[in-house]
């Protein structure tokens, strides 16, 4: 017990990096240490618990079965500090220190330059972790304290979460500039032509909107084309392989190879919320990084707000 008294949270945090890694170059490089200060701190974990805790080998780093129960509970360990910092925390500096914020892939690449350099000016203190991941890896990751926050895309079928709306953003078609339709100013949904739209592979939320918006019965008699990303869709739609519905934000930035087009009221579209664990309900990060999001001015003149009247408090995810 004594040894294990002589653990800091900094020696549990690089535990639960490294077993998130699995990787000991890479966790070494995020603690600014070498691999053999990295191997010997791990050794010094490993003793104090007297047991090991990690299998490795040439290429990897894998959690034995004891190795995964002490992670879970480093992880509650982590949490609670945090709560108790917050708890004495000075009310004036909220998003100070380090904060875990998740994205899926058809929204992190496009959000997160846009609201990063305003958000580290106002919050200088503020150590920010990133994480890209796909929608069910982000609440897996919420669930075990390895994410303070994630911003996901409504509804989801998850009761045991809070989710605060920031804003709803509105889907365009993509189309190669000798389509037909990109002389158009506008489309409804309607004149989507189904059997030349292109999809995400299953696992991508976005992939899951579209087929709502547009109905799935164009599934069973067409040949589907399934891209790994959105990055991807767009170079088969510039290479004239078909059209792709797209979200407003992944249309921001300039690029001539594709033509991007607004629909008609009733827009198709998705809802961004961010979303907490319920037990972080009252937890001031994140409350402060929702009253930045919904002021943000470069979101308000891009995006369709959230009405005031679904942004007031947290919502169990229904």
């Amino acid at each position: 017990m004594d040894r294990i008294e002589n653990l800091s949270l900094r020696d549990l945090r690089l535990l639960v990096t490294l077993a998130e890694r699995r990787h000991f170059a890479r966790t070494a490089e995020e603690f600014g240490l070498s691999q053999a200060t990295l191997s010997a701190t791990v050794k010094k974990i490993e003793a104090a618990f007297g047991k090991p805790l990690f299998t490795r080998s040439s290429r990897s780093v894998s959690l034995t079965p004891e190795g995964e129960s002490v992670v879970r509970q480093a992880l509650v360990v982590l949490d609670e500090s945090t709560l108790l910092a917050q708890t004495f925390q000075d009310a004036s500096a909220p998003l100070c220190g380090r904060f875990r914020l998740g994205a899926f892939p058809t929204l992190a690449p496009y959000l997160f330059p846009l609201i990063l350099p305003s958000l580290l000016a106002s919050y200088a203190n503020l150590q920010l972790v990133l994480t890209e991941a796909l929608t069910d890896d982000l609440l897996r990751l919420l669930r075990a304290r390895q994410l303070d926050a994630a911003l996901l895309a409504l509804p989801q079928d998850e009761g045991d979460l809070a989710v605060y709306p920031l804003f709803r953003e509105p889907f365009w078609l993509g189309v190669a500039h000798e389509h037909p339709l990109a002389q158009h100013a506008q489309l409804r949904v309607e004149d989507v032509p189904l059997d030349e739209l292109l999809l995400l592979e299953p696992g991508h939320c976005l992939r899951d909107q579209v087929l709502a918006a547009c109905g799935t019965g164009f599934l069973s008699h067409k040949r589907i084309v399934h891209a790994a990303g959105l990055e991807t869709q767009r170079a088969l739609v510039a290479a004239r392989l078909g059209c792709a519905i797209l979200p407003a934000l992944a249309t921001r930035r300039p690029d001539s190879s594709i033509r991007a087009i607004p629909f008609a009221p009733p827009t198709p579209g998705r809802t961004i919320a961010l979303v907490t664990r319920k037990t972080n309900q009252d937890d001031r990060d994140s409350q402060s990084l929702v009253a930045f999001l919904r002021r943000l001015p470069s979101l308000e003149l891009l995006l369709e707000s959230v009405p005031p009247t679904e942004r007031g408090r947290p919502e169990a995810l229904a």
